[in-house]
């Protein structure tokens, strides 16, 4: 009975030894947590074509194959991902700095003569804007907005000016887990006190998840971004077409605004520029060829495909999906396109958990 009573409390101390450590270390990680949350979640997403790289390098040993596999996946990391979106952040930087103000307030106060001058021309919308006309100061206004979109803009990029930084970080991390996550993992699963299907569950649908908003992300950034980038060729040779075609692909996986962002302000130069007619195929390619056929049915395609090729056998609801990744972008930030889906489909599989305990119990 003693001996019983000493077990029990020497296991509790070593559960409560575990606790402490873990906090400790998580402490001693602190600066670094977001970094290597990144870096996870980015191995995860690249898991199947890890797998798949390994097998192909065959002829290497087992240590040497994670290595080689592990520096492959994260060049490609960096020159396909987060080196134009390093570049863009210095560009938008410098585009800032030499940003004139007040160009941008004559921009807006064009923009209000224009409204006001459509409005005289159509009698249905000459009482709207006059109910409005009186209490709004055209001058006042353009420097208002022009001064509220420049301090936003700035302390956006401000936030992510140490970029190089957390790259660095992110990658070196990104390189370490390709070659020691199934090892951590195993560890880790190890001590999970769950049922073998269970952990199952949970694993594909995270997995799933995570690697199908990863490969849907990068699809839409590079197809949109090429495509907004023939466009600016094609209408506007003077626009600087590869800046405003990574903004757009980038901005491309934000759900609800998108690339309306972009294209929106080119098409109004377009008009004070007099050239209606860019302005109009502007407006109408946007909508049709990158909102509509690349945003809603080749990635739809796209997403099938990568689904039957790596055996994803779960996607979450398109809806939720969009809302995940609004939410997650609004927590986290760029890398909450990945963050909001992965965790949604974590707590619906820990919800579906449970509602299988409840059904094999009242079997």
């Amino acid at each position: 009975m003693i001996e019983h009573k000493l077990q029990k409390n020497s296991q509790l101390f070593f559960i409560s030894l575990q606790i402490v450590a873990l906090s400790l270390v998580l402490y001693l990680f602190s600066p670094l947590l977001s970094h290597i949350i990144t870096a996870l979640i980015l191995a995860i997403a690249t898991n199947s074509i890890n797998i798949v790289t390994q097998k192909r390098l065959h002829f290497f040993g087992s240590f040497s194959r994670r290595v080689t596999t592990s520096f492959l996946l994260s060049i490609a990391l960096f020159a396909f991902i987060f080196t134009p979106f390093a570049y863009l952040v210095s560009y938008l930087f410098d585009f800032l700095a030499q940003i004139d103000k007040n160009e941008i307030t004559n921009y807006i106060q064009k923009s209000y003569i224009y409204i006001k001058d459509t409005a005289k021309e159509y009698a249905f919308l000459k009482p709207y804007f006059e109910s409005v006309k009186s209490s709004i100061d055209s001058t006042a206004v353009g420097k208002d907005i022009a001064q509220v979109a420049f301090d936003k803009s700035l302390s956006f990029l401000k936030g992510i000016g140490n970029i190089s930084y957390d790259i660095a970080i992110i990658l070196f991390f990104y390189f370490l887990l390709n070659i020691y996550g199934k090892s951590i993992f195993f560890y880790i699963n190890r001590r999970v006190p769950l049922l073998k299907e269970n952990k199952r569950l949970i694993y594909s649908r995270f997995f799933a998840t995570v690697a199908s908003t990863f490969f849907a992300a990068i699809f839409n950034i590079f197809t949109q971004g090429v495509a907004f980038f023939l466009l600016i060729i094609y209408i506007d040779s003077s626009l600087d077409a590869l800046s405003l075609a990574l903004l757009a692909g980038f901005l491309s996986i934000v759900p609800f605004v998108g690339n309306t962002i972009v294209f929106i302000p080119v098409a109004v130069y377009e008009i004070f520029e007099q050239n209606y007619i860019e302005a109009i195929i502007v407006v109408l390619y946007s909508l049709v060829v990158m909102g509509f056929l690349i945003d809603s049915v080749l990635r739809a395609f796209f997403i099938n495909f990568i689904s039957r090729v790596f055996n994803y056998k779960y996607r979450l609801h398109e809806l939720l999906l969009i809302v995940s990744i609004a939410s997650g972008i609004m927590v986290f930030g760029f890398w909450g396109v990945i963050y909001g889906p992965a965790l949604l489909a974590l707590s619906l599989a820990i919800f579906d958990m449970e509602k299988q305990k409840l059904t094999n119990k009242m079997k």
